[in-house]
């Protein structure tokens, strides 16, 4: 799948471009829960993971955030 064309002069690298491509996707999945939604991360870093981890800091009334260390 390709992102439009018309897109890419927003950004200023492909790198930027799949990653906002990537972030509008993952959307749909993040989005789409009735009750409970459970999200499996790898123990390495990722933009996605700093991104759940800062609005689990800030929300942790209805987030609850497991390691299985």
């Amino acid at each position: 799948m390709n992102a439009p064309q018309e897109l890419g002069g927003l950004f200023d690298t492909q790198e930027d471009l799949a990653a906002a491509f990537a972030a509008q996707w993952m959307m749909i999945p993040l989005t789409r829960a009735m009750d409970t939604l459970v999200i499996n991360l790898s123990a390495r870093t990722s933009p996605l993971k700093d991104a759940l981890k800062c609005v689990f800091e800030q929300r942790q009334d209805f987030m609850e955030w497991l390691s299985l260390d």
